[in-house]
């Protein structure tokens, strides 16, 4: 049986509006990732969605709301679908790290596969966990349509590795914006990509 998985970046957090490193860092949303959430809960009115999972982290977890809460549903936390952990990182603003580590700033960026931080997880792990994350959600809710929120980095790596990039490769990426939405079929653990990053919902500024 086939699994549809809808896969959400949260909407605008603090982090997001402020400039500063949030990876496990539990954030909130701003008073646009509110009206961003309006938008997401006028795209899925018309899904029909089996189960809600998302991210424990507060800004995953309000943005999920904007889809179980209409429909009744229970919450599903998964810490396997969290944004990155960037060890020294978090907390600090990215002008100052960019002055701090230039070099650093841009692999975070550019060359994940080379960044690292003290106390951090590598991109690698973060794949890892993510696709082990997804798996899972599939393998709970055989042939059921859910939907789930996560964070830009994590997503990034994510939808990368199953279009077939390496880690290197992905550095060439875009990230998605808030609230962007992209869509998985799974089955028999096989996991296919069929649209990533789509934010159609949200007005243009």
């Amino acid at each position: 049986m086939t699994t549809k998985l809808y896969l959400i970046r949260h909407a605008e957090a603090e982090g997001n509006l402020f400039r500063v490193a949030h990876g496990q860092y539990d954030s909130n949303i701003t008073p646009r990732g509110y009206r961003q959430l309006a938008y997401l809960r006028r795209r899925f009115q018309d899904i029909r969605l089996d189960a809600v999972y998302g991210s424990d982290l507060t800004r995953a977890h309000t943005t999920a709301s904007a889809l179980y809460v209409p429909s009744g549903m229970d919450f599903h936390p998964a810490s396997l679908l969290r944004e990155i952990c960037l060890g020294a990182w978090e907390q600090q603003s990215w002008a100052e790290l960019q002055r701090w580590d230039r070099q650093m700033y841009i692999d975070f960026n550019k060359r994940p596969d080379l960044w690292h931080a003290e106390g951090a997880e590598t991109f690698a792990q973060v794949r890892d966990r993510m696709l082990e994350g997804v798996r899972k959600i599939a393998a709970e809710n055989p042939g059921r349509t859910i939907a789930a929120t996560s964070h830009g980095a994590a997503l990034r790596v994510l939808l990368g590795t199953l279009q077939g990039l390496s880690l290197a490769e992905i550095g060439g990426t875009p990230h998605g914006d808030n609230t962007a939405v992209s869509l998985l079929e799974i089955e028999d653990g096989n996991i296919r990509l069929l649209f990533r990053d789509d934010n159609s919902h949200v007005p243009a500024a």
